[in-house]
């Protein structure tokens, strides 16, 4: 094979990369975005709703097919925008909706004003732990990541209360 084949065998293998990637991503994501934003414009308690959401949320961010996709991310980073792409286009959409929600919430009064990002206080450490392999992770171990990360964010943004935090 000479060099002219070589850079064209790589390419094209670059663009089943891609095309798989995007395929994982959109699969799993969009499989599990509608259920999980729908549930967070009802009325109602805003931490069930949170808690809601970082359940299924995390239960699709841990999946075998995403994590497969986000190392393969990681590791063609370097080399092209792939991976900057496929985040505007499945992740950044996404994190907005999040946003308007709790700009919502806000402007109902059932948040106090901030800036808050729910996202780290959600995931914790259990991608990162999960991208380096560890598959010890359990569902109960998911949902308390969740719940702990819900109960920081309520305490900092969550209506005031006889008990609660001075805003």
């Amino acid at each position: 094979m000479n060099k002219t084949e070589l850079i064209e065998h790589i390419a094209k293998q670059a663009d089943i990369s891609k095309a798989a990637a995007s395929r994982a991503l959109e699969a799993v994501i969009g499989e599990s975005a509608a259920r999980v934003y729908a549930g967070l414009w009802d009325e109602g308690d805003i931490e069930t709703r949170l808690l809601e959401f970082g359940n299924i949320y995390m239960k699709a961010r841990m999946h075998d097919d995403m994590i497969a996709a986000e190392r393969a991310l990681i590791a063609e980073g370097a080399r092209s925008d792939l991976g900057e792409r496929l985040r505007r286009q499945f992740v950044q959409p996404y994190w907005r909706r999040l946003t308007a929600v709790l700009n919502h919430e806000m402007r109902a009064a059932r948040l106090r004003k901030g800036d808050p990002w729910v996202r780290g206080l959600i995931e914790g450490e259990l991608v990162e732990r999960r991208l380096h392999g560890d598959l010890t992770i359990t569902e109960a171990a998911l949902e308390k990541s969740v719940a702990d990360g819900v109960q920081v964010f309520m305490r900092a943004y969550g209506p005031k209360t006889a008990n609660g935090p001075e805003g």
